[in-house]
Formats: structure tokens, C-alpha cells, sequence
């Protein structure tokens, strides 16, 4: 049957400027050198300091380069030119945002600024070098910044060019992080997006048990969901984004795919709901009709939330209540007062607090996920060591709402002693299940048992380099943990070791869990990159001698995204 407003994504704006944020910063640098340029040409200085101050980093690229000592044509020109297509590019995103009430949209003209900017980042990173004045009022890191800015732009062009030709289809996860997984949050439904010489297609919506349904075969599960989720049928596609690293889980993701119906998809992106949260924030309050509902970003999940009895192959309540919520979205994003800039600006912000990741099989889209890290991958190389903790519910609830979080680390010569506190502040229910988990544990359990108490049944991993070992892990009240470890490589460069355990936290319960680990060598003063889970909240770290009362002071530093942090 034929879709009408309905095969658009409740996220179409946001989803489509995902696909186009490669070069979507060229925007707000175009507006910043106008007028950044109208502001030098009438000699105004205090415009022109003001604007210099505001600027983000791609517009301060540009705008910097209008002082140069020994300007070159092509540098001008470059600037101009750039400068000249903001005009043509805000009438292009309005055309998308009118075009979404369609049956398709056009991005094609998007596509070809994002192709002809590309010529002129090129004259202008060429000329960067002879920047003397820039030399001298650029920190050099921020110079390499700038050219890597730069060299994304040209990646982007090279992408958008291929992107204007032939069929590419796209795979989108909605991931709900009130029930916590590696990457962000249980995977519930889908979008796909197809792009035909440019032009979006209606798009797709989907319950993740649809496409679950058509694999008849069987991935053998890794630990913790072996143990916990797979019933005894392997590793199944709700499942599938177990591994923290995002390229290895989206890679997991397409394999399920391919096998399932034999699609393939140019590339994945994962999207929390923090993201769509904000994005009602923009777009105000929206009502459902046939069920008499208004969602805000407080009960969005809530809302949205199918029971699990209804998870199955073939369901239709989640698809009827999803495609309500995308009609309404899509009503609300195409009136002319909903200012698109704004849906960027909070995208971005989602991209860096990792509710945004993307992974593509097309190497130079992948390079600009890289570049724009939102590539998801666990650690970079810049640190001598990394750590990360990284939780899954297990329990089949949606206790992750109301958990906290925390990180210690104490160090003394090679022996690091980590912290973790949890603690489940939502209220017990007035009948609890979490008892028949004890009682009953010949019991088998499928997906659509969902658990009606809020403790938080979470199979807790630490992943850490290999040369490290784990010395002692104590959790008050559980005894000896089982734990499940394995190797694995990250990259050439990055060998880690991964021990999961289960951690059970009642409700309004807290826990800490610490672990000693035996660096072999001391850390003091070497590197050490911390790994910030998606779907979580900002995190407090303490980093402290070693002895001293634990999360007793004012944090050491808030856990926004990975941190590079030098060890005392």
C-alpha cells in the first residue's frame, strides 16, 4: 500500500541532516564570513571583533583567513565563494523542509553545494601555509584543525557526488536507553532510507522483530547474552549491538540483515532517544489522536513504548502507533516557524554526546564519521591506556530512567584500584517478580517476559588493555563473581581484554563495585582515556590518591564524552 505522510520518519529533518552534518557546519561558517566580510569592508572593529569572538571553529577557519598578511587570489576567492552560497544553501534546506510533506525528497541541490564547495576548500587549505599572520595568531594545534576541517569538507564533496548517482539505502536503529545496551539502548524499531540519484524515497518504519523474523539461522551468542538473553537461540537481532565498540556491533547488525531478506545497506546510524527528547523541545508538545495522548519529551519513551507481549513477527500496534507519532512529527517540522538551523544545531550537539553514531561501508563516508567522531568507536590512539565500564540490562526492564552512575580511580605504582557506584532510585512495585528469578530459575525466558519489577539486572564489563590483569573484583553481597573474559582487537594499535559479570541493584538500592587491576607498569603521569557509554548520562570521575575516602570531594572532571586525562 502506497504511504503517505506516514513513510516519513518521525525523525526526517534531524535524520536527513545527520546525512547531510558533513558539510552542514560550511552553513554557519557562509553566514559568519558575510558577515565577518560586511563588517571589514564598512571598517566596523567592534562588529568585527564581536563576530571573531562567535564564531565556531569552520566559520573561524574562514574568517581568520580574510586577515591574511599576503592574501592570494584563490584565498579570496575561496572565502567569497563559500561565502556567496550560504544564501543558495538556507533556500536548499527550506526546500527540504517543504519537500518533506511529499512523497520524496530532493537533496540534490544540497548535494551539488556540497560538491562545489569542495574546489574552494581546496584553494584554501592550499594557501594556508602561507598564512604568516594565521601562523601567528593560531595555535598550531588549531591550525591542524583547521585542515582537517578542511580536508572532511573535501571528503564530503567526494561523497555527496557519489550520493547524487544510484541507489544507496541506509539503516537507521532507534535505540531506547531506559533499557540500557552497549551502544546506547535496546533496539526496538527501524527506519530505512533509500536515496535514489539523490532523492530520499518514502521512507520506512519497522519493529525490530519483523526483521528478526525472517533469520532462520542461528550466530552463536556471546557471553552475557549466552547466559542471560538468548534462550538458548544464539545471538538474535534485538540483540545484536552487544558489542560496546559501534563499528563491530553495526557490522553484526548488517550481517543479520543480509542473512534475513538479502539487503544491503551503504551504512548504519544509531540514535538514542536523548536525541528525539530535544527534538520535541524544538518542535513543542505533539499529539496522537487515536489514543488521546500528548508527547513531550518527559514521557516520550513511555509513550512509545510497546508492551513486550506485542513483540513479535508481524506485529502492528508499535507500526500503528509509531506511524501516528511520524505523521504528527512531520506536521510539526514543516511549519514555516520551525527554524531548521535549530534541528542542526541540537543534532550536532546529540553527535557529540554520543546519542548520534554512524557507520558506513563507503570509506570516505566512514572518514568523515571518523572525522566528526561519530564513528562510535571505543578509544582513539591518542592515550597510553584506556578504560571503559560499559552496562547492558539484562532484567528486561526499563530501570535505566532512574540510574546513577559513578567512576573512582586511585593509583599507586602499577596497581589501579577502580570504583564503580550504581545506584537504582526508582520505587519497587507493589508485587515484585525480581523473587521468581531466585525461585524459579529452571524457568525459560524469552523476550517477551518483561519483567515488571525496576531492579537493575545489568551484566556490568570493563574493558581494559591486555597487558593489565585483574588482581580482585569485589561486589558487596554477591560473593565470588563469575566472569566471563575474552581478547580482543580494537584496532592494529589497540588490544584490549573485556571481563563481564552480573551486577544486581534492588530498587533504591546502590552498589559499588571494585575492581584491582595490576598494570604491570606504574601509570603515573602516563595517559589514560576514559570511555563514556551511549545513552548515559554525564558521569562524575574522581581521580585520586591512593587512600583516600572515595567520592568524598568535588569530581576530578564530568564524563561528557571519551576523556584523556593525565594519571597523578
Amino acid at each position: 500500500m502506497k504511504k503517505k505522510r506516514g513513510s516519513h520518519s518521525k525523525l526526517i529533518l534531524g535524520i536527513v541532516l545527520v546525512l547531510v552534518c558533513t558539510f552542514a557546519w560550511i552553513l554557519f561558517s557562509a553566514y559568519s564570513a558575510k558577515q565577518l566580510i560586511a563588517a571589514l569592508r564598512a571598517q566596523d572593529s567592534a562588529a568585527v571583533a564581536s563576530h571573531s569572538r562567535t564564531l565556531k571553529l569552520s566559520s573561524h577557519t574562514l574568517s581568520i583567513l580574510s586577515f591574511h598578511k599576503l592574501p592570494t587570489i584563490e584565498t579570496i576567492d575561496g572565502i567569497l565563494s563559500i561565502a556567496s552560497k550560504a544564501q543558495q544553501a538556507t533556500d536548499a534546506i527550506k526546500a527540504v523542509q517543504q519537500s518533506a510533506s511529499t512523497e520524496s525528497i530532493d537533496l540534490t541541490e544540497l548535494l551539488s553545494l556540497a560538491v562545489s564547495v569542495e574546489d574552494d576548500s581546496i584553494q584554501i587549505e592550499k594557501n594556508l601555509p602561507n598564512c604568516k599572520l594565521c601562523a601567528r595568531i593560531i595555535p598550531e594545534n588549531t591550525q591542524n584543525d583547521v585542515t582537517r576541517v578542511l580536508h572532511t569538507t573535501q571528503l564530503a564533496g567526494n561523497v555527496a557526488s557519489s550520493l547524487q548517482h544510484g541507489t544507496h539505502r541506509f539503516l537507521i536503529l532507534f535505540q531506547n536507553s531506559d533499557e540500557l545496551r552497549a551502544t546506547g539502548g535496546f533496539t526496538g524499531s527501524y527506519a530505512v532510507i533509500t536515496l535514489i540519484d539523490g532523492v530520499i524515497q518514502p521512507i520506512s518504519i519497522a519493529d525490530i522483530y519483523d526483521a528478526d523474523g525472517q533469520f532462520t539461522g542461528e550466530i552463536p551468542a556471546p557471553s552475557g547474552v549466552k547466559e542471560y538473553l538468548s534462550s538458548d537461540r544464539g545471538l538474535r537481532l534485538p540483540d545484536a549491538n552487544w558489542a560496546p565498540n559501534f563499528p563491530t556491533s553495526a557490522k553484526q547488525i548488517l550481517q543479520f540483515f543480509a542473512l534475513g531478506d538479502q539487503n544491503t545497506f551503504d551504512g548504519v546510524v544509531a540514535i538514542t532517544d536523548s536525541y528525539f527528547e530535544d527534538l520535541l523541545t524544538v518542535l513543542g508538545p505533539i499529539w496522537l489522536p487515536d489514543y488521546q495522548l500528548t508527547v513531550t519529551p518527559e514521557n516520550l519513551t513511555s509513550v512509545l513504548r510497546s508492551n513486550r507481549e506485542d513483540f513479535f513477527a508481524g506485529s502492528i500496534q508499535k507500526k500503528h502507533l509509531l506511524g501516528q507519532f511520524q505523521n504528527q512529527v512531520l506536521i510539526a517540522a514543516t511549519d514555516p516557524d520551525v527554524d531548521p538551523t535549530a534541528i542542526l544545531a541540537l543534532t550536532i550537539q546529540n553527535m557529540q554526546a554520543k546519542n548520534i553514531q554512524a557507520y558506513s561501508s563507503l570509506e570516505p563516508l566512514q572518514e568523515i564519521f571518523s572525522a566528526l567522531e561519530i564513528d562510535g568507536k571505543m578509544f582513539t590512539q591518542e592515550a597510553t591506556s584506556s578504560l571503559a565500564f560499559v552496562e547492558s540490562n539484562v532484567g528486561i526492564n526499563k530501570a535505566n530512567k532512574h540510574i546513577a552512575r559513578a567512576i573512582s580511580l586511585q593509583n599507586s605504582g602499577s596497581t589501579l584500584t577502580a570504583r564503580y557506584f550504581i545506584e537504582n532510585t526508582n520505587e519497587p512495585p507493589g508485587k515484585t517478580q525480581l523473587q521468581n528469578l531466585v525461585d524459579m530459575p529452571e524457568k525459560v525466558r524469552t523476550a517477551s517476559d518483561e519483567a515488571q519489577h525496576l531492579a537493575y539486572v545489568n551484566y556490568q564489563r570493563v574493558v581494559y588493555p591486555s597487558s593489565w590483569k585483574i588482581s580482585n573484583i569485589d561486589i558487596p553481597g554477591s560473593g565470588t563473581p563469575q566472569l566471563h573474559s575474552n581478547n580482543q582487537s580494537l584496532s592494529p594499535s589497540i588490544e584490549v581484554t573485556e571481563t563481564g559479570f552480573l551486577v544486581v541493584v534492588p530498587e533504591k538500592n546502590s552498589t559499588i563495585v571494585t575492581i584491582t587491576f595490576d598494570t604491570r607498569t606504574p601509570l603515573t603521569n602516563s595517559t589514560l582515556e576514559l570511555y563514556k557509554q551511549p545513552g548515559t548520562e554525564p558521569v562524575p570521575v574522581w581521580i585520586e590518591p591512593l587512600g583516600t575516602t572515595p567520592f568524598s570531594t568535588k569530581p576530578t572532571l564530568i564524563l561528557e564524552k571519551n576523556h584523556v586525562t593525565i594519571m597523578p
